[in-house]
Parts: C-alpha cells; sequence; structure tokens
C-alpha cells in the first residue's frame, strides 16, 4: 500500500506545480459603432498606421475547433475578427491594465494617447493591408487619454464622419 500512496501523492503535488497560472483579463474601451456599416477598429500608441500587425477581414483557423455543442468544426474555421465592429452595435478594444482598472500608459507611449483608426470594411474587402498601410486609407483617427476614457467610464462612440 505504502508504495503505491508515495507515487500517487508524488503526481498530485506535482500536478499543483504544473498548473497554468490564471492571467486576468485585460483592460479595454468599450466602442459604439453608430454608423450605418461595419468598421474595423486599429489601435496603436503612434499616430500612424504601422505596417505590422496588420488587420485582416477574417480568422482562419487551422487547428480543431469545436461549437458549442462540442462538435469538431470543418476545417479551415472563418470566423469574425473582435476589431470588427458592426453597424449599430459594440464591441472592445483592448487595452493595458485590468479589467476592473483599464490603462492607456505604455513605455513607448510618452504622450499617454491610445491612437484610434477606423477602417471600413469596404476598404478592408478592396485594399490589401499594406494598400491600407502605406495610403492610410482609415477614414477617421481619434485620440484619447486615460483622463478622457476616465470621464466617459471607458467608453468611446464613433459617429461617422460628415461627407
Amino acid at each position: 500500500m505504502k508504495k503505491i500512496f508515495v507515487p500517487i501523492a508524488f503526481m498530485v503535488a506535482l500536478n499543483g506545480c504544473i498548473i497554468p497560472v490564471y492571467d486576468p483579463p485585460r483592460g479595454s474601451i468599450e466602442l459604439h459603432n453608430y454608423s450605418d456599416q461595419p468598421i474595423y477598429v486599429y489601435s496603436n500608441y503612434e499616430d500612424t498606421l504601422p505596417p505590422t500587425p496588420a488587420l485582416e477581414l477574417f480568422n482562419t483557423y487551422d487547428s480543431k475547433r469545436y461549437d458549442a455543442w462540442g462538435n469538431e468544426m470543418p476545417k479551415p474555421t472563418l470566423s469574425v475578427p473582435e476589431e470588427r465592429i458592426d453597424a449599430y452595435s459594440y464591441g472592445k478594444v483592448r487595452t493595458g491594465g485590468s479589467k476592473r482598472h483599464p490603462s492607456i500608459g505604455h513605455p513607448k507611449n510618452p504622450d499617454n494617447k491610445l491612437y484610434l483608426f477606423f477602417i471600413t470594411e469596404e476598404t478592408m474587402r478592396n485594399h490589401t493591408w499594406e494598400e491600407i498601410w502605406k495610403d492610410q486609407l482609415y477614414v477617421k483617427k481619434d485620440s484619447v487619454t486615460e483622463g478622457e476614457m476616465e470621464k466617459t467610464l471607458w467608453r468611446y462612440t464613433y459617429f461617422p464622419p460628415k461627407e
């Protein structure tokens, strides 16, 4: 009995050491889209769109994925990226900090601003990311500070530019 108990106790103790550490949810801005079309939102600490990482029209997954009932989904699976926000809907833009205490501060961000670039779905469909980046093909750019976001309870409302 003792020969069985010691290895089992050792395995249980070892199992407690390799359990992944809980990583709390990151902070975010709740972004409301008050336009007639879906938009893609790129957030950056610099005031221009960077060449990487690129936004994509759809995400594709080649690994095994399962639906809500546990059935394996076909490959490749297409899904909408979290950067896409439907018309008259809302989504989230990830920031630093935690869920309870979001922040915009970042070592590469001396002016403590987060720049939001709004790109239409039509632009995403008709241009490559390289074209969008080189020609800065966004319909609107705005910057927000931590103080501004705290006043609005970390909510931002997007209205399309007037034509």
